[in-house]
This record gives structure tokens, C-alpha cells and sequence, in this order.
């Protein structure tokens, strides 16, 4: 079942660890994969794959 799968919430560490490199300026992370399957896939939801893209830039 769902319960016996690890799930980390890779905003979350990246911004940690951007913070510990002095990087504060980060923006973006409030859409969860899992829970809007209108916006994104999910092969641990649906058990299918598809295809996401991420934009990162330094301004």
C-alpha cells in the first residue's frame, strides 16, 4: 500500500539547502505532484508515466 513508500518534499530540501549556501531568493514549490493530477503526472498515483519541466534561473 501507499503507507510502506518513502515521500520527501524535495522543495523543501532543496531549499534548505540553497539557505545553507546563502541562496534565500528561491521562489515557486506550492503545487503538490500527487494531489493535482490535472496539472501533473504522477507514476506513484497513476501508475502511468508522462513527462514534466522545470525552469531555474538567477536573476
Amino acid at each position: 500500500g501507499r503507507g510502506d513508500r518513502w515521500r520527501a518534499d524535495l522543495t523543501l530540501l532543496a531549499r534548505q539547502r540553497l539557505n545553507r549556501l546563502g541562496v534565500n531568493g528561491v521562489w515557486g514549490g506550492q503545487w503538490c505532484t500527487a494531489s493535482d493530477p490535472d496539472r501533473f503526472f504522477s507514476y506513484r498515483r497513476d501508475g502511468t508515466t508522462g513527462r514534466m519541466a522545470a525552469l531555474i534561473w538567477r536573476i
